[in-house]
């Protein structure tokens, strides 16, 4: 089989190449680097191949492209299933108090609310109760005391915590299969 490629000519480090096909206009040019000028030229060469399997050719163009194998592929993928669920559920936020419907949100700006919120919880200039509002601003939580604040901090964590784990379990899972149809068998139960 023969096979025609198209390089730019500066694809050549200076010191591998002397001689150049440009094609119908010129049969060959002969230089010595840099004396070339032009900000591109098309080099066509051919050579023999010989065709190798689908699986080598795969696995070629896999390695080029920076993929990997096929299995590294599918991993990668339904890795990326799993981090898309875990973000669903972040985005659906945390249930306060446990069992309640309510949900407040796990964004980033609101995790940094929470965090200020839980530091400050014992200050003296902290004014009780605090009204904190839900995931769609639907209803509100009021939040007494310190112990209170506490409780809705931890709950929020416990949460958050819960979404990345078992995330972080499943990929474990991923990581650990040896064929396509093992990762395609792992199931994101969340």
């Amino acid at each position: 089989m023969s096979t025609n490629f198209n390089f730019l000519l500066t694809d050549f480090p200076n010191d591998n190449i002397d001689t150049v096909s440009l094609g119908k206009e010129c049969e060959t040019a002969t230089t010595e680097w840099p004396s070339i000028t032009y900000d591109s030229v098309n080099v066509e060469i051919t050579f023999q191949v010989q065709t190798p399997s689908q699986a080598t050719m795969d696995a070629i163009v896999a390695a080029h492209q920076g993929f990997g194998t096929a299995l590294d592929i599918a991993k990668r993928a339904k890795s990326q299933l799993i981090d898309d669920r875990t973000q669903q559920l972040v985005n659906g936020g945390f249930e306060y108090p446990p069992a309640s419907g309510i949900h407040y949100s796990l964004a980033q700006s609101s995790q940094t609310m929470l965090l200020a919120l839980y530091n400050m919880r014992n200050e003296v200039y902290l004014t009780y109760p605090i009204r904190y509002n839900s995931l769609h601003e639907t209803s509100a939580v009021d939040l007494a005391n310190a112990a209170m604040v506490e409780g809705f901090f931890l709950t929020a964590v416990g949460s958050y915590r819960w979404m990345q784990d078992s995330g972080t379990a499943i990929k474990d899972e991923v990581r650990a299969c040896t064929t396509i149809a093992e990762v395609n068998a792992v199931v994101d139960p969340r």
